[in-house]
């Protein structure tokens, strides 16, 4: 699969800008990017999600471990294709 340059870029920019808003805790730029369906498994038991609106309250509800903890350093940001989706 190739991609190119500018799409690529994009994607990158894209994922940068949403990167950004979750570490401010803006949820609400966070999420735009996200599909009404979207479906996010986190790291612990019990963080699955099945829809946005769910999986923004999940967000809104965790900022405290978020903001101010976390910071962007040294990141490193490419574009694969995985089963007809760009990630």
């Amino acid at each position: 699969m190739k991609i190119s340059a500018e799409i690529r870029d994009e994607i990158i920019q894209m994922n940068i800008s949403m990167f950004k808003a979750y570490v401010k805790g803006d949820i609400d730029v966070f999420s735009e990017y996200w599909a009404d369906n979207i479906i996010i498994h986190g790291t612990a038991k019990g963080e699955s999600f099945t829809d946005k609106e769910t999986a923004k309250r999940f967000y809104q509800q965790t900022l405290d471990q978020i903001v101010d903890v976390i910071t962007i350093e040294h990141k490193n940001t490419s574009v694969t294709g995985f089963e007809g989706y760009w990630i």
